[in-house]
């Protein structure tokens, strides 16, 4: 080590800063700022880019969620019109056929009392 940078006062050894010490220090200082700042800034990228991802995953979910509700809407819809439309289309076919309709309904009935009816005998 060179003399220079030491000092002998009250019996130990002190680090006196030489003139390339002091300009070396400001330089690491300016390097550790840009550093720093360099870092700062990239931490911002990212976390810009990353709310830019969130926020276009959300537009899509809300779009996605909005496109269900329209079809579910339609849905219901259609279901709110099932009995109506039963209802009618039995009409017309009693209206068009009714001896046939009236043998399918006995035959029916005749059918479903034999199934619960065999069921009451087994238990």
């Amino acid at each position: 080590m060179d003399n220079s940078t030491f000092s002998h006062s009250s019996g130990d050894a002190a680090r006196v800063s030489s003139p390339t010490h002091a300009s070396s220090g400001v330089v690491g200082d300016q390097a550790n700022a840009t550093a720093h700042w360099a870092a700062a800034d990239t931490a911002r990228d990212t976390l810009s880019r990353a709310r830019n991802v969130a926020h276009d995953a959300v537009d899509r979910l809300a779009s996605g969620a909005s496109r269900l509700v329209d079809r579910m809407d339609g849905q219901g819809h259609r279901l709110t019109d099932l009995p109506q439309r039963a209802w009618s289309a039995s009409r017309s076919a009693v209206q068009e056929h009714p001896v046939q309709t009236v043998l399918v309904s006995l035959l029916a009935g005749y059918a479903m009392a034999r199934l619960l009816g065999m069921r009451g005998w087994r238990q």
